[in-house]
């Protein structure tokens, strides 16, 4: 497995764009100044596994920034498989009170290879 980031500046797709706009869903402490942010992100490097994790830059400057500590965003999204069963979650980190970074990560030894499908994903506050 290859855990180093791959430069990959572009556009978010709209699998990318649908998950984030889930994950910030709802009512949570930060959640509308990281709402706004995420109007205003682009990729700036992929995870080298293949696993669909993203680093984010936010390109507007005057965005404000969300009152909140470095590290997870306050709401994650749980995987299920087509079994029901949870295997994985999706989290939202944020440094100095911005989008950064996109982590999708699984809690057994599956391969992961992409993003999970949107039908997957359940929202858990934290």
């Amino acid at each position: 497995m290859d855990n180093s980031t791959v430069p990959d500046a572009r556009d978010l797709t709209q699998h990318e764009r649908a998950i984030l706009d889930l994950l910030l869903s709802g009512d949570f402490p930060g959640a509308a100044d990281l709402r706004a942010q995420a109007e205003h992100v682009q990729v700036v490097a992929t995870c080298g596994c293949g696993c669909g994790s993203y680093d984010v830059a936010v390109t507007e400057p005057g965005v404000a920034r969300a009152d909140l500590p470095n590290g997870p965003i306050l709401q994650e999204l749980s995987v299920i498989d087509a079994d029901g069963t949870f295997y994985g979650s999706v989290i939202m980190l944020a440094h100095g009170g911005l989008l950064s970074y996109l982590d999708y990560h699984t809690w057994d030894d599956r391969t992961l290879t992409g993003l999970p499908p949107i039908e997957h994903l359940s929202v858990l506050r934290r």
